[in-house]
């Protein structure tokens, strides 16, 4: 491999002019002529951009750079060799380089080894400290409460019970499950508890999601159960009645990476909840948890079966990376049955002899070197003995696992239901079973699913006319904003891709055809009325965020505004020309409709395979529906999808669970 080969191979369209820069640059602060460190820097560049926290060397070593080509990418042994003879330029975890390699071949820009140091190191420390923060409470008084709270028959397994427990007795926990299984419901009952635990003291609390759209629907529903919860628990009354993007939370610096929250100024906080958790990217996570005080509890939320982030990295999937799910330490189980009737499943993890010996700061990193808060401390386990990270009852791992509870009651589906076993299926990678679920339509009930193939392109727009006249014809005759709003979320039509014959783009295009082909849109205007709108960038001088979906309607002047929910059930309005980026959204990706839920959601899949095509993806665009789901599909290409998992290269979920085995 010649330093001319690799400059021709990074010419190609794939790597982006940065990818090339970033390249070139490392070559040149490292003497020149290092066609191996030339590779791997535009390859660890261009792998952040499409999610991977780092480049696994090990993945592509010695394999060819295209499924044809006739140069092959360097040797294990030699491509790691090559980077440790450049040592201005790579280095090990912990030194100041602009690439970090670690010991097990995985190669990161050192911004992003950083991030997940602290991810890592922060859930680690935080879950190896079951009584942080422990509420002094009688055990027959906490049976009361969470009896009061989650009630169910005795001697069974509650998982929201469980939940609400793990949540007062960890200062981690983690709450996953699928659409309908109550996640909200639960958390709002878990701050329920812990402000009924703590009293008299009121606690401080920051409840955030990803989204302006996520951080709605969870303070609507925060504030509607909140009112029914009073009455139960006084102390509910203290319970926040406002829930901020996280970025609100952290106070973003216009034109800056840096936040006002960060190690050295902590958020005031002894409760975060944390909502849509799989949306979290990596460097977002680690800035949020290092802007947390020690003292805090930390409640994540979220179904690690659905798309990872849009930005590097996949934090709730490594988090919840265990094989067995519920399942706890020998000690957890005896402290809970104090408080149930009911067994807690144990952990199969093999017990360590390493014992956990201190928790504490192992270094400060250089301002104007690592591009966070000029003062950011970074945390390790350390840990007598080598080969884990364990203590002599379960260790840091099963104090991880003691921390995560994954709720399996779904009540808004029932078993039988088409979305719920459909979901599953894609879950399990069952593509057969879920395409009988498709050809077989399960009558007409809350959860059915209907499937049908894709038509041609040259058909499409008449396949799709009286689904697009029945479910938005409506909603551009309609003058009332607060109608039209609520008669958006009856429908939405899902695109798998942005781009070619069925992506976004084209559908957004072809059903606008339709809605003027029956006479509903002018020709011409471009702010038409009816015309759906999707926010794309966050703008919080006007209270509008990524993901915000609004419609054109008339005032009463008869001028065009632009229209979208207010605080409790207003609607507010703006002039188009205020608007921040923004798209029309008749159709959204499933990417974009993440966060949100409709009544009915048509899905409709590409006639060719596509690598953005996977499981996650699918079973994301299957969910998105409170009643009913009908996906158009070819069936090869929906086979692939549901084989097809996305798996992003990091070294979190190794931090995290490596010593499990």
């Amino acid at each position: 491999m010649t330093r001319t080969e690799v400059a021709s191979y990074l010419a190609e369209p794939s790597f982006s002019p940065l990818d090339r820069q970033f390249a070139f640059l490392m070559e040149r602060l490292a003497g020149g002529d290092r066609p191996e460190l030339l590779l791997a820097a535009a390859l660890v560049s261009q792998r952040r951009e499409s999610g991977n926290v780092c480049l696994d060397l090990a993945e592509i070593a010695g394999a060819p750079w295209e499924p044809s080509a006739a140069t092959s990418v360097p040797e294990l042994a030699e491509w790691r060799s090559q980077l440790r003879a450049a040592p201005a330029v790579v280095g090990v975890p912990g030194e100041v380089k602009p690439l970090i390699l670690d010991a097990h071949d995985r190669l990161y820009l050192r911004r992003y080894w950083w991030y997940e140091d602290q991810v890592a190191s922060t859930l680690l420390t935080r879950s190896a400290d079951p009584m942080g923060q422990t509420m002094p409470i009688a055990d027959s008084t906490l049976r009361a409460h969470l009896e009061q709270l989650f009630p169910g028959p005795p001697n069974s397994l509650n998982w929201q019970r469980i939940a609400a427990w793990v949540a007062l007795r960890k200062r981690l926990c983690v709450i996953t499950g699928g659409p309908g299984t109550g996640k909200t419901t639960t958390v709002v009952r878990i701050l329920a508890l812990l402000a009924e635990c703590a009293k008299p003291h009121p606690l401080r609390w920051v409840v955030a999601a990803p989204t302006g759209k996520a951080a709605a629907r969870l303070q609507e529903s925060l504030r509607a159960q909140k009112a029914k919860l009073v009455a139960q628990f006084p102390a509910a009354i203290d319970l926040p009645d406002e829930v901020k993007t996280i970025h609100r939370w952290l106070g973003a610096i216009p034109n800056s990476p840096y936040f006002r929250h960060h190690s050295k100024r902590p958020l005031p906080v002894d409760v975060l909840v944390v909502d849509e958790a799989s949306m979290v990217d990596l460097a977002l996570m680690a800035k949020l948890l290092t802007a947390v005080p020690t003292t805090a509890r930390i409640i994540l939320l979220g179904d690690k079966d659905q798309l990872a982030s849009v930005e590097a990295g996949n934090v709730l999937g490594d988090l919840c990376a265990q094989a067995e799910p519920n399942r706890f330490s020998p000690e957890l189980a005896r402290e809970y049955s104090r408080v149930s009737d009911s067994e807690l499943p144990l952990n199969r993890r093999r017990r360590g002899n390493e014992a956990l010996t201190s928790v504490a700061p192992s270094r400060e990193y250089t301002p104007g070197i690592e591009m966070e808060s000029p003062h950011v401390d970074s945390y390790e386990v350390r840990v007598s003995g080598e080969g884990g990270r364990r203590s002599d009852e379960g260790g840091v791992e099963s104090a991880l696992a003691d921390g995560l509870v994954e709720l399996q009651t779904n009540y808004r589906f029932g078993p039988a239901s088409g979305i719920h076993q459909a979901s599953q299926a894609v879950r399990r990678g069952d593509a057969e079973t879920v395409l009988k679920l498709l050809e077989s339509p399960k009558g007409s009930d809350d959860g059915s699913i209907a499937g049908r193939a894709i038509p041609g392109r040259s058909a499409f727009k008449a396949a799709l006319r009286d689904r697009i006249l029945q479910h938005y014809g409506g909603v551009v005759q309609t003058r009332d904003p607060q109608t039209a709003l609520e008669m958006i979320n009856q429908f939405r039509l899902l695109a798998a891709v942005r781009e070619g014959p069925y992506g976004v783009l084209a559908l957004n295009g072809v059903i606008e055809e339709i809605l003027r082909d029956a006479g509903l849109l002018g020709r011409t205007e471009e702010w038409y009325a009816g015309r759906q709108i999707l926010v794309t960038a966050n703008d919080y001088s006007l209270d509008l965020f990524n993901g915000d979906l609004g419609i054109a309607l008339g005032d009463a002047a008869g001028l065009t505004r632009v229209w979208f929910p207010g605080p409790e059930g207003t609607v507010r309005s703006l002039a188009p020309a205020r608007l921040p980026a923004h798209e029309t959204a008749f159709a959204l990706t499933v990417h974009k409709s993440q966060g949100s839920e409709f009544e009915e959601v048509l899905l409709v899949l590409p006639d060719r395979s596509s690598r953005v095509l996977t499981r996650e993806l699918i079973y994301t665009g299957l969910t998105r529906a409170r009643k009913r789901t009908e996906v158009w599909y070819d069936t090869a290409v929906f086979r692939e999808a549901v084989a097809r998992r996305t798996v992003r290269s990091s070294g979190l979920r190794d931090r995290l669970w490596a010593s499990t085995s």
